[in-house]
């Protein structure tokens, strides 16, 4: 019985390997390490999408409304505010990762407008004081003189959080005042009804929280003399 121990040791061992190779996320999450994988799998979901949108900014036309943000930038029907745009939202991003790649775009170059909204990643992960900061940077990479919209981030239903984002917003609203294209969207101040404008999640916008944030969208482009016009062609 002794001969045939080491054996039945190195076949365990062989199949905790298998199963590893054949199913490594299980055994992630079954080792406590859950959140290092989700955190693994979401970078390399955005690493993806940031590829496939250099795709479409190669494909994207002049006079064009650009989008930058994260997943409430995703979620939105950007047709809902101008004709012709072009929408690199890319859910769970920071403001500090969305500055860092805003020089993918060369879009950015020859947009009728830009429209940001970002930060509410940041405050969720407790990183909220850097909001600022990194929302100056983005807005000093953008190209002099297209008007651009900084939008506040809604307003969630967690008050616990509340402060934090009332800081950010401000934060994001001085950094606006800086920049001398830029125009502050707040839609935080808008919803006065946060319960009918979010999903149960209480972070997302529902399907009336993005009709009221086009609306304003469209009301602060034409303010700043955007267009709205079909995409160029040919």
């Amino acid at each position: 019985m002794r001969a045939w121990l080491p054996w039945l040791l190195l076949a365990a061992a062989l199949l905790a390997l298998a199963v590893t190779l054949w199913r490594p996320d299980a055994v992630a999450w079954r080792l406590g390490l859950g959140d290092q994988l989700a955190e693994r799998q979401n970078r390399l979901w955005q690493g993806r999408l940031r590829a496939h949108y250099r795709r479409l900014d190669g494909s994207t036309p002049a006079g064009a409304v650009v989008f930058l943000g994260a997943s409430s930038v995703q979620g939105l029907n950007a047709s809902a505010v101008r004709s012709c745009t072009a929408s690199f939202g890319i859910g769970g991003e920071s403001a500090a990762q969305l500055a860092a790649r805003v020089g993918d775009y060369r879009a950015l170059d020859r947009a009728g407008a830009v429209v940001v909204m970002t930060g509410l990643n940041d405050v969720l992960r407790g990183d909220g004081a850097t909001v600022g900061a990194s929302v100056a940077r983005l807005l000093a990479a953008l190209p002099a003189g297209t008007p651009v919209l900084l939008s506040s981030t809604a307003r969630i239903a967690d008050p616990a959080r509340a402060a934090a984002v009332d800081r950010a917003n401000a934060a994001m609203r001085a950094a606006c005042r800086r920049h001398a294209a830029c125009r502050f969207v707040d839609l935080q101040a808008a919803m006065t009804d946060p319960a009918a404008l979010l999903e149960p999640d209480g972070i997302h916008l529902s399907p009336a929280g993005y009709a009221l944030w086009a609306r304003l969208l469209r009301a602060a482009l034409d303010d700043a003399g955007v267009p709205d016009r079909a995409c160029a062609t040919g």
